[in-house]
């Protein structure tokens, strides 16, 4: 037992690396969306200053920000969740129901209504119903359950993927349709048909959140590919290989009218997150600017080919190292225009190219 301490102890010196993200969106998000799951379920994780932080918590709550920053989770925005009184939300690829609870935490008022294969049904099902279990519960499209989602009710709809179709008939409205990372596991036939549901679903003033990777390589799909031709209007909010950097997928939010084309308050987003995965930035002068960790390491071409986890950093010749990405840039303007100075020459920096990773 003491051995067993002993490792558990030591494992527990360095936190990982999703405590460090959790804790950068903690600082830029309002003390409403600091989320944790309940201790339920054997749920685990890190404590962070009373919160149980996860991958899943960290997965879920970039969701949460990604919405915050488009006015559907802001309290102050004109166009936010909290202010309606009737909301309801369709989630296509529930999983287990994480999302679903996390954001029924913030909307209790709202009808969630999730759509899943039933033997996924079974979990969220189960875990949902154990957690608001004085809310109204309905399993399945019946004639009954068809009925009462004709009059507005808080509470959870579980519904079969079969079922979808009756669900679209059924004249719902959603105000807000999601899918996370599913839709790039189906194939073109099955993405075409939820989008021509949830297009009719949200009509002109609800969206379609979704996060998808893009699964091309793997032989799948890319989602959005599927997706673009079914909605006139988007926001691409990010991904893992755009800017913002988001680890979970490239966000969009979809809609019929002008909601998806306003423009987004760029604040969770505004500097990049941190993360022990080094994430190349963008390329200024002959410099490329690196995230890793919390600081901003700008590395010059001339260094040629290094590796963040086994060189000494410190030892790379002409390295600068800032604490934001726009002190970065202007850094790396200074260093170059004081170069130019000592040599008295004009750098043209058309002559260069970026290189290749």
């Amino acid at each position: 037992a003491d051995d067993i301490d002993e490792s558990l102890a030591a494992s527990t010196v360095c936190p990982d690396d999703f405590v460090n993200r959790y804790a950068a969106f903690a600082e830029r998000l309002p003390d409403y969306l600091h989320v944790t799951p309940p201790q339920k379920f054997g749920e685990v994780g890190w404590r962070w200053r009373g919160k149980i932080v996860s991958f899943d918590t960290v997965a879920y709550l970039e969701r949460l920000a990604i919405l915050y920053e488009v006015g559907l989770l802001d309290r102050d925005n004109p166009r936010s969740l909290y202010r309606r009184d009737d909301v309801t939300i369709v989630e296509i690829g529930s999983g287990y129901g994480g999302l679903a609870y996390f954001i029924k935490q913030q909307l209790p008022h709202a009808r969630y209504i999730a759509v899943d294969l039933p033997e996924s049904l079974i979990y969220s099902a189960t875990y949902l119903s154990a957690l608001f279990h004085d809310q109204e519960l309905n399993y399945g499209l019946t004639p009954a359950t068809l009925n009462r989602l004709t009059h507005y009710a808080a509470g959870f709809t579980f519904v079969p993927n079969y079922e979808f179709r009756l669900l679209v008939e059924s004249g719902i409205h959603a105000d807000l349709c999601i899918n996370t990372l599913s839709m790039s596991e189906m194939n073109v036939a099955q993405v075409q048909d939820y989008c021509r549901g949830i297009a009719t679903m949200i009509g002109s003033d609800g969206c379609f959140f979704e996060q998808n990777q893009n699964n091309e390589p793997i032989g799948h799909l890319n989602a959005q590919k599927v997706i673009e031709p079914f909605f006139p209007c988007v926001h691409r909010l990010g991904g893992p290989d755009d800017s913002p950097f988001l680890q979970q997928g490239d966000a969009n939010v979809w809609s019929n009218g002008p909601l998806a084309a306003t423009d987004v308050d760029r604040r969770v987003f505004a500097e990049p997150m941190p993360s022990r995965q080094p994430q190349l930035l963008e390329s200024r002068h002959d410099y490329n600017i690196v995230l890793f960790g919390r600081r901003y390491h700008c590395i010059p071409w001339s260094a040629g080919a290094v590796d963040v986890f086994r060189d000494d950093l410190s030892a790379v010749e002409g390295l600068i190292v800032c604490n934001s990405l726009e002190e970065s840039r202007l850094a790396i303007d200074e260093a170059v225009e004081l170069l130019a100075r000592e040599s008295g020459e004009t750098v043209d920096y058309a002559d260069y190219a970026a290189p290749a990773f």
